[in-house]
């Protein structure tokens, strides 16, 4: 519903998701002027907002499992910590749940394909014991099974560690060059996609300011 009534707006001062409306502008006199158009938009179709739900002209905010502020996009700390304190899986079934949460983390996880294959080739072996990748029929499995062993436990931990060091994300922007980097190796691939700008027309590489926007 909101990304109707909003849709003329979206990616311009006004992200939605689900029911939460997130507002953003450089200064407090834009972001005054945004907030007059939201309430009048919202008005005009007869939406009601939580005022107990609502920030205002904050520069940090948690928003759809992320923080968002002006230095970036990054995971909020207590989901990441979440995961870093997870156990060792016993299970085909807890380690497929300890992938799919670290999965919605992996853009910003440099090399994630190579630090998690060990993870996936087990997860595929207890899939093949258990007969089918649902949830159901992979908690039967146990990992012992798939011989999970010494090799699986350290990249267990490699992910676990990479998780820590998670690269804070860029906001795209219009006026920058994006710069997509790609490579393969007979076991692996890996891009990452950034975007720069120079602070003088004609200055050298070097002076460049650049960001990463996803890996």
């Amino acid at each position: 519903m909101l990304l109707h009534i909003f849709s003329d707006q979206l990616g311009d001062g006004i992200l939605t998701w689900l029911d939460d409306i997130l507002g953003y502008a450089e200064d407090e006199a834009a972001l005054l002027t945004l907030l007059d158009k939201v309430l009048a938009r919202c008005e005009s179709y007869g939406l009601k907002l939580h005022a107990k739900k609502c920030t205002f002209f904050s520069t940090e905010v948690k928003w759809g499992g992320r923080i968002i502020s002006a230095q970036g996009v990054k995971h909020c700390p207590e989901r990441v910590q979440g995961l870093v304190d997870m156990q060792l899986p016993r299970t085909g079934a807890g380690l497929q749940q300890f992938l799919c949460a670290v999965n919605w983390m992996r853009q910003s996880i440099p090399e994630y394909t190579r630090i998690s294959a060990v993870l996936y080739d087990a997860l595929g072996l207890a899939a093949k014991v258990g007969g089918s990748r649902k949830k159901k029929m992979l908690a039967n499995v146990d990992l012992v099974d798939v011989a999970w062993g010494a090799q699986e436990t350290a990249g267990f931990e490699d992910v676990r560690q990479a998780l820590l060091r998670m690269v804070p994300l860029a906001y795209p922007s219009p006026s920058s060059e994006v710069c997509l980097y790609s490579d393969a190796s007979q076991d692996f691939w890996g891009a990452v996609v950034t975007h720069w700008s120079r602070t003088k027309s004609n200055c050298l590489w070097r002076s460049n300011i650049t960001s990463r926007l996803v890996f």
